[in-house]
């Protein structure tokens, strides 16, 4: 078996070679996350320039014949459909380490006593499990070369950092610390430092030094789970081209001095005064590089919501190399916010927008969009021909349609070979009331649809034609009940209809279910979400 992969791996280019022996560097049956390796592999110099392609795309390039070589395996795919993860096989990860070794590539040490590779490393892989260890490395080990520290273990076993001088890389994945507070201070002496990603560590403020990494490109924080951290944009580097953090970092300062951003992804961005929401808002249109946006706004006025609402649109028709949009929060932006985006890119392949509604379905806007992959859309009402627009955007893989109040009485009809490329669709409105043609969706895998409990009846059954997707394999049904009270004693309706009931609803959708000629994976719950139809968004 080493014959045939030294074979495979002696007819690799001299750089692909060199990203291959990087995936020694992980524990055996990590899944690997492609955006990160590719992150990694830029960082450590790995991926050389070529005339008209930037570093992502060769990155990306290199990853995919791996993949097409059967070096790597596919571990999940993305919403839009893309590769979203990877694997080594233990097999291929054991010819890698053994290479790796030899060629004095990277050293890995397991719980701190098994070491594979030199004592003067270059790459340091510490892969610790047991909490009975030692809180540095082997004394033995020259580690003043060392250009990437990796670590994963609990916070007492880490080495010291102040050892690691000329490091470009440093991924520091810890448990069992959420009561350690971890000093960053010794960052800011890695004046080579490329990519920082913490995942763990009980951090509550970043140091103002790190503005000082003139060299840094990536920048991913997780602390740990109890722990709240407050990050200023103002005093980050302008070199950042990954900025990722989750919920439980507020970020505050304006981003506007950030040009080299490709991807932002903001767990919380904080907002107290309208004045901050403006700065923070118009400063966003200044990331022209921007390819990747994720917002998840927080705010305590509708006065903020409304500056939010009214900038954004303008901001964002400022950022051409927008690929992804994600905009979520504890708010809704008002409706029809989006509708002013008036020059949305025509690459944008992923849009998830649930918090900025649309009054009704935006015909002329979301036909632009004619390479979206994943969408996510909210309609106050849904026009009968709304499912149709829809299906123009043919290459949709992902879809999330959320209806607030209104939709077409005869119901929502999937037309024959509407959407052929569609894999997930998630439906919700009050009324159960979505119909499949024979050929519809061909491709679909997974449905999930939310519904009212006490929903008006218009008709005897449920989900009608759900037998004609053929490649269905998941469906799921949430049937909300408001506070245990059912539907009508949230609202009293304008006239006198008939209902639904649970376990009726329940039965009825069991029955369409047991139509489908698979053997589908199926669940149907009810779900008590708050007091009132308003509540019905959240579960």
């Amino acid at each position: 078996m080493r014959h045939v992969f030294n074979l495979g791996y002696n007819n690799l280019s001299l750089d692909l070679k060199t990203c291959m022996l990087y995936l020694g560097i992980f524990p055996e049956d990590s899944e690997i996350i492609k955006d990160d390796l590719m992150n990694r592999w830029i960082a450590e110099g790995f991926i050389t320039k070529k005339l008209f392609s930037g570093p992502e795309e060769i990155a990306e390039s290199y990853f995919n014949e791996l993949i097409n070589k059967n070096m790597i395996q596919v571990a999940r795919m993305d919403d839009c459909g893309h590769v979203l993860s990877c694997r080594v096989h233990d097999v291929m990860l054991e010819f890698i380490m053994l290479k790796a070794a030899e060629e004095n590539f990277v050293t890995i040490i397991n719980d701190l006593q098994n070491t594979r590779g030199s004592l003067k490393a270059r790459r340091l892989s510490l892969q610790v499990r047991n909490s009975g260890c030692n809180n540095h490395a082997r004394e033995d080990m020259d580690v003043s070369q060392v250009r990437s520290l990796n670590f994963w273990g609990p916070a007492e076993c880490m080495p010291s950092l102040s050892k690691f001088r000329l490091v470009r890389v440093v991924h520091l994945d810890v448990n069992d610390s959420e009561d350690d507070q971890c000093d960053m201070s010794s960052f800011c002496k890695f004046f080579q430092l490329k990519y920082l990603r913490i995942r763990g560590l009980g951090c509550r403020k970043l140091p103002r030094q790190l503005r000082s990494l003139q060299h840094l490109e990536t920048l991913e924080i997780h602390p740990g789970k109890t722990t709240t951290m407050k990050i200023d944009a103002t005093k980050l580097p302008p070199t950042l081209w990954h900025l990722v953090v989750p919920s439980t970092v507020k970020m505050i300062g304006a981003m506007e001095s950030m040009t080299a951003l490709r991807t932002l992804a903001l767990g919380k961005l904080d907002v107290v005064h309208p004045k901050d929401a403006e700065k923070i808002i118009k400063g966003l249109g200044e990331l022209a590089n921007l390819r990747e946006l994720k917002l998840s706004l927080s705010h305590s006025s509708s006065q903020i919501a409304q500056v939010v609402g009214d900038l954004l649109p303008s901001s964002l028709g400022r950022l051409s190399n927008l690929q992804s949009l994600i905009i979520g929060g504890s708010f809704a932006i008002h409706e029809d916010a989006l509708t002013r985006w008036h020059t949305p890119p025509r690459h944008l392949r992923r849009l998830h927008a649930l918090v900025c509604p649309f009054s009704t379905f935006p015909t002329g806007w979301i036909t632009q969009l004619d390479s979206l992959r994943s969408l996510e859309i909210k309609v106050v009402s849904l026009p009968r021909d709304g499912a149709e627009v829809l299906a123009r955007l043919t290459l949709l893989v992902h879809l999330r349609l959320h209806v607030d109040k209104h939709a077409p009485e005869e119901g929502v009809v999937i037309h024959r070979a509407a959407f052929p490329h569609l894999k997930e669709f998630w439906f919700a409105y009050q009324v159960p009331c979505l119909m499949f043609e024979a050929g519809a969706m061909p491709g679909l895998q997974s449905l999930t649809v939310q519904c009212y409990a006490s929903a008006e009846r218009q008709a005897d059954g449920v989900l009608d034609g759900i037998e004609h997707l053929g490649s269905l394999k998941l469906c799921r049904v949430d049937i909300a009940v408001f506070g245990g009270i059912g539907l009508q004693a949230a609202f009293v309706p304008k006239k006198e209809v008939q209902r639904w009931n649970k376990q009726d609803l329940q039965a009825a959708f069991r029955m369409a279910i047991n139509k489908h000629p698979g053997s589908l994976d199926s669940r149907i719950r009810p779900v008590c979400s708050g007091v009132g139809p308003s509540d019905y968004y959240t579960f």
